[in-house]
Order: C-alpha cells, then sequence, then structure tokens
C-alpha cells in the first residue's frame, strides 16, 4: 500500500527563504505518515483507545533535491519501506506535479505502552500485512549521532502551544527550537539540504530545555534537565 496525497505548497509552509522550507517539508511528512496510519485504523487515536499505545518517532531524515514554491502542486507518497519485529520505517517522498523530487524522508517509529512506557511488538497493535513493503526511491540512510565540543546556543520552556496528542513536544516543534538557534539572515544564506534529527526521551509542558551545537551550526542536542531529549545533524548551502 502506497498512500498519496495531492495538494498545493502552502504559505505557512514556507519560511523568509526560497520555497518550502525544511520545517515545512517535516510538517508535511509527518502529517502524511499519520493519515497512512489513520487509512487502515491504526492512528494514535486508535492506538490509544483499542491497545493503550501510540506511535512514537525514534528517528527523522530529510534531504532535500529541489525547490518547491507556494502555490506549487505537489504529490506527497508514503510506504513502508522495511519493518522489524519491533520497529517500522516509512519513506515519504514528496514531489512536484511533473514528478521532480522535493524532499525525501526515513522515518523509524515503534509502539509504545502508555502505561509501562516500553516498546511493544508491531504485532501487538494487529497491523495488516497487506500494507506491504517496497523499495527505497533513494538512499537516504540514518548515521551515528557521536558529537563533541558543543556549546549552549539558546534555552526555552516548553510552551502548552507545541505539546502533541500523546502530551509531550512535537517532533516538528524540536526542529523549529533547534532552527531557532540561527537568525533568518544566516538561514537564507545557508538552507538546510539534509536534516536528521534523533528523538531520545520526552520533553513535556514547562521542562526547562537548552540546545547546544557546535561553532558551525552543523550539530545539536536538546537538554531537558540534564538528559538528551534528541540529537540533530543539519547540513546547510
Amino acid at each position: 500500500m502506497r498512500f498519496i496525497t495531492e495538494t498545493r505548497v502552502t504559505a505557512t509552509q514556507t519560511d523568509s527563504g526560497e520555497g518550502m522550507s525544511v520545517l515545512g517539508a517535516a510538517g508535511i511528512i509527518q502529517d502524511n505518515v499519520c493519515a497512512f496510519f489513520a487509512t487502515v485504523g491504526k492512528d494514535n487515536v486508535a492506538l490509544r483507545r483499542d491497545y493503550g499505545a501510540a506511535w512514537m518517532f525514534v528517528k527523522n531524515r530529510f534531504v532535500k533535491y529541489a525547490v518547491a514554491h507556494w502555490n506549487d502542486e505537489i504529490t506527497v507518497e508514503s510506504f513502508i519501506s522495511s519493518r522489524t519485529a519491533a520497529t517500522m520505517i516509512v519513506d515519504t517522498a514528496i514531489k512536484l506535479k511533473g514528478g521532480d523530487m522535493v524532499y525525501y524522508a526515513r522515518t523509524e517509529m515503534c509502539v509504545i505502552d502508555l502505561t509501562m512506557g516500553r516498546i511493544k511488538r508491531i504485532s501487538s497493535v494487529e497491523l495488516s500485512e497487506e500494507m506491504g513493503v517496497y523499495a527505497s526511491e533513494k538512499d537516504v540512510e540514518f548515521t551515528r549521532m557521536d558529537f563533541a565540543g558543543l556549546k549552549e546556543l539558546y534555552s526555552f520552556t516548553v510552551p502548552s502551544t507545541s505539546i502533541d496528542y500523546c502530551n509531550h513536544l512535537n517532533n516538528v516543534e524540536y526542529l523549529r527550537f533547534i532552527l531557532n538557534t540561527a537568525t533568518a539572515e544566516y538561514g537564507r544564506a545557508h538552507i538546510p539540504i539534509d536534516v536528521e534529527i534523533r528523538y531520545v526521551s520526552q520533553s513535556k509542558e514547562g521542562d526547562e530545555v537548552k540546545i547546544f551545537g557546535t561553532q558551525d551550526g552543523e550539530c545539536y542536542e536538546v537538554v531537558n534537565g540534564g538528559n538528551i531529549s534528541a540529537k540533530c545533524r543539519i547540513i546547510r548551502t
């Protein structure tokens, strides 16, 4: 099963640079992946109701190949590219109407028991085998993230508007706060073309969070109460 959405680039999916932003792409990808599982009745609303569980994003990587401008017609296609007993890899391609790739993403997911906070087997939520597994269109692999030489760049208190359905900091919001460590001018001059983020632990409303990074603005750690909440690597033009 390949889940396809046809839409247009909206104003909120762009930034002060050229065309769709990486933050806009991250939102599109997250929404499409969630809608993909909703089509088979296995979205987070259903998992919480029927199994006391939820999908959790573990890793995300977004690679940019072309520019999509405001109001351009795009297709967003999500499909499973790999699955194990405990993890699911979903690939998402954002393409222009003519077929040119704009962003290609890989998302690693698992199922968490909301009571025990432990990873459950994918089979425990009875996900249909009919969803299938398909070959990736792009070679977008996850990398190791062993950072050193980081310094504090930014701090914030997790606001209520950044909390998602599972009552923790939304995945896209991690990227938003990381990108906020740079100015808009810097972002226009050095556009993110490859972003990888790994979610290590949860952050919740009111938590005091610090972001540490390297001098070149490529490697980041989000630290909550002394514990790493997320790691991120950004390659820019």
